[in-house]
């Protein structure tokens, strides 16, 4: 839930927004709740609009100080809507202490989230260790990320926003899905056709290549709903 007063003053004080527009949005918002019911049990919460059209832009004001607090602590962050990841290169000689910089900024976050009405949801967290094949050999173990309390374990693939990608950056599950879906999709055209190849697919109306280079360092992405990473 998205209080109202705070991202009222977080639009006047922080984004300049004042005049006509402060008082349409203002007016938008005030006084506006809704409800959902399941059986006997009900809800109401109010402030900003499920499913509006202003949502997800509201909702990135609001929580546009995460962005501060993840590079006060040398943290990567990107973000959309309500999905965050947060990335740090790491080496094998400070894997320790990179690793408790990413685990303190998730801490501060959860903190700022809990204070402004808002919840890291660590059930739906991920964390993964971006590297090439050859370097993981000689870099130490690492089992999980601790996550707002809960010990996330490493992952072998994640997906972000629809796309599945995996530790070594292969992408072969995400080749693997494209080829499913677009089998299927030729399956129920008759009048289309797909052949797929090592570099690139083509259909009736898709034809594109795909190139990757693999970092030299390692990558450890952790993944929360705000989504967390880091790197090597």
């Amino acid at each position: 839930m998205v209080e109202y007063n705070i991202l009222v003053n977080k639009l006047y004080t922080s984004f300049g927004i004042s005049g006509t527009a402060f008082s349409w949005i203002c007016s938008y918002l005030k006084r506006r709740s809704q409800c959902v019911s399941a059986g006997q049990s009900s809800s109401r919460y109010s402030g900003m609009p499920q499913g509006s059209v202003l949502g997800s832009l509201l909702f990135s004001v609001y929580t546009s100080p995460i962005s501060f607090i993840a590079s006060d602590l040398g943290i990567s962050l990107q973000q959309y809507a309500d999905d965050t990841q947060l990335y740090i290169l790491v080496s094998a000689d400070d894997l320790t202490v990179h690793r408790n910089s990413l685990e303190s900024c998730l801490q501060s976050l959860h903190l700022w989230l809990c204070h402004n009405g808002l919840g890291l949801n660590s059930g739906k967290s991920e964390s993964i260790l971006f590297s090439t094949s050859s370097r993981i050999r000689n870099f130490p173990s690492v089992s999980d990320v601790n996550i707002a309390g809960t010990l996330v374990p490493i992952s072998d693939k994640i997906i972000t926003l629809g796309v599945t990608l995996d530790r070594h950056l292969a992408l072969s599950h995400r080749i693997s899905n494209v080829y499913r879906a677009a089998y299927l999709h030729t399956r129920s055209s008759p009048h289309q056709t797909f052949t797929y190849g090592r570099h690139g697919y083509h259909s009736g109306y898709l034809n594109g290549s795909l190139t990757l280079r693999l970092p030299r360092k390692l990558s450890f992405h952790g993944h929360t709903n705000t989504k967390t990473a880091v790197s090597t």
